[in-house]
């Protein structure tokens, strides 16, 4: 009697208390963000720089689906929409995009309050110098 007891208890708490996939919490769609001031310097200082940030929203969309696939879509300036695809992997609290084509180096993001990503690169801003940028993705 007191093992189904204990088999009862433990079924009911597996269904109040289901356990979740972590990586499927992280699969949605993202979208590029305008960071706020506090986000900017949540971020920056998080990641030791010390010096201006430099921010702009691009239209950026990526779509990380529970396979492991996603869809980055950038829409640049003089192109339009340009979509690359791959395959994601979460590693801690960073998402990692392995790209189909090899002229695209591996990218990270950082997840940043379960609900958005960011990532910051050197931004070549002409004569050889460099600032970096951050790219906010907010899930939708």
């Amino acid at each position: 009697m007191k093992v189904y007891f204990s088999l009862f208890v433990i079924s009911f708490a597996i269904i109040l208390f289901p356990v979740s996939d972590h990586e499927n919490d992280i699969s949605g769609v993202y979208v590029s963000k305008n960071p706020t001031f506090g986000e900017k310097t949540a971020i920056m200082y998080s990641q030791g720089y010390m010096n201006f940030l430099f921010l702009g929203v691009k239209d950026e969309t990526l779509e990380l689906r529970p396979d492991n696939t996603f869809t980055r879509t950038l829409n640049a300036c003089k192109r339009g929409p340009v979509s690359d695809t791959g395959k994601w992997k979460k590693s801690g609290k960073t998402i990692i995009l392995d790209f189909d084509t090899p002229e695209h180096e591996n990218q990270s993001f950082t997840i940043y309050k379960k609900t958005r990503l960011y990532m910051v690169a050197d931004m070549d801003i002409g004569e050889g110098e460099t600032m970096p940028h951050l790219t906010l993705l907010e899930k939708q």
